[in-house]
Parts: C-alpha cells; structure tokens; sequence
C-alpha cells in the first residue's frame, strides 16, 4: 500500500507540474498579445511613446521631422509639442481612445464668369459753322430786316456728309423754308429758295450761293463733303455773285 501511495504520489505531483507549465504558457501567451489591439476603425493603433506624444494615424494625420503631430484639418499645436486636432473648435488629444479617422471637408472650388460689359466705341462728334443771310436783299419778302436769316451756329454732321445734307436738315429742323431742285447739268441740288427768298427775287441775275471757309466752289453743294471744322455761309446776289465776292461759282 505504501508502494503505491508513492507512486500515486509521483504521478499526481507530474500532472500538477504539466498543468503549472501550461497555465505559465498561457499567462505568457495572452500578455504577449496584449500589446496590440485593434481599433474599432480596423486600424493598429501604436503604443505612447514615453514622452507623451502619440504615433500618427489616420489618412488625415502626418508626423514632422520633430516626431511632434500635425493635423490636417485646421489642427493646432500646443507650445508642449503634443499634437492636438481641432475641428470646429473642439480639442481632442491625439492618444485619447477610441482611435478615431477624421478626414477634412472637401473644399468647394466655385468658378464665376464675368462678362466684361460691352462698350461701345465713342462716336466722334464733327461740327461745323453754318450761316445763312440775305444782305444784298433788303427790302425783298421774306428777308428779315437786319438780312440774317441764321446768324453763326454751330451744327453736327455725319462723317461723308454734304454742304446740301447739313442745309436741308438745318432748314427743316428750325423751321426755315428751303426749296431746291436736282441739277442734271451739273450733277448736283441746285437751291432755289430760302426763308421764301427765291433765285430772280432780287433780279434777273439774283440767287443763291455757298462758300466754305470763304472759298466759293465752282461745282454744286451736294458734291462738296464736309470736315471737321468748316464754317459754311450761304447768302443771297444780285449780280452772280460779283456782290458777294463769288463771281462763277455755283449755289
């Protein structure tokens, strides 16, 4: 019986030392595991350094030179070195669980079109003189009695215009009676009548002619284009114009 007590003995004091061995094993095992655990966002989050600042991790998190944490979504520094995240202006730290991604808001990259508004180039205003009178006609109907029938004034014209075009709109637009005809000999308006005035009012040589910058033309008023500046004087004669110093011109 003491035999086998002994051996008995023997046996269970093996078994215990197996089971101590593989409670050891495991104890070993599990601690060795512990060291890494995952996060909830699938990540492997990394252990505190012993300075206090957190590995980085995340897309939207990067680590500077100084091993100190940057965020990337407007994230702030603190003088200590330790890397703070602030959105909308929270704090979090950096080794504060669970481990959480943050990614920064896309940023809207709006595009205008501006139309520059259409101009117009300024149209140049041309100006000439116009005078009409009837000196040499005093006494004749329709001749006012100091012979001016339009003192000096100041008119615009359209570049290519004529001494006839700015006649005939000067005389509708004030309300001066005019009267001319097409002259086939010479390929121009021919006046006859102005402020009622006609050509043989004032005799068998009297009418009407023009002169531009105190030159009289010797071909008609519609053929002669305007520039800028020109001072147009249309006046009344006797004497085809031998009176008026235009002797051989034409009206």
């Amino acid at each position: 019986m003491i035999k086998l007590s002994k051996e008995l003995i023997a046996a269970v004091m093996a078994t215990v030392a197996f089971v101590a061995v593989a409670i050891t094993l495991v104890v070993t095992l599990g601690s060795d595991s512990a060291d890494t655990v995952p996060s909830p966002s699938g990540d492997t989050a990394s252990a505190t350094s012993p300075s206090g600042s957190a590995g980085s991790h995340g897309p939207s998190a990067s680590a500077t030179p100084t091993g100190t944490n940057s965020a990337s979504a407007g994230g702030s520094q603190d003088e200590t070195g330790a890397g703070r995240q602030t959105v909308g202006g929270d704090t979090n730290k950096a080794n504060s669980a669970p481990t959480s991604t943050m990614t920064a808001p896309p940023t809207s990259t709006s595009t205008s079109t501006t139309t520059a508004p259409r101009t117009t180039a300024t149209e140049v205003q041309h100006f000439v003189t116009l005078r009409i009178d009837c000196l040499t006609a005093a006494g004749v109907a329709g001749c006012p009695s100091d012979g001016w029938i339009l003192g000096d004034t100041s008119v615009s014209f359209t570049t290519g215009e004529s001494v006839f075009d700015v006649l005939r709109r000067e005389t509708r637009d004030r309300g001066i009676h005019m009267a001319s005809r097409n002259s086939v000999v010479y390929n121009s308006a021919y006046i006859e009548c102005i402020s009622n005035i006609c050509e043989f009012d004032g005799g068998s040589m009297s009418g009407w002619m023009y002169s531009v910058n105190g030159s009289f033309p010797n071909f008609g008023a519609s053929q002669y284009i305007l520039e800028d500046g020109d001072t147009i004087a249309w006046c009344y004669t006797r004497n085809l114009g031998q009176d008026v110093g235009g002797t051989g011109s034409l009206g």
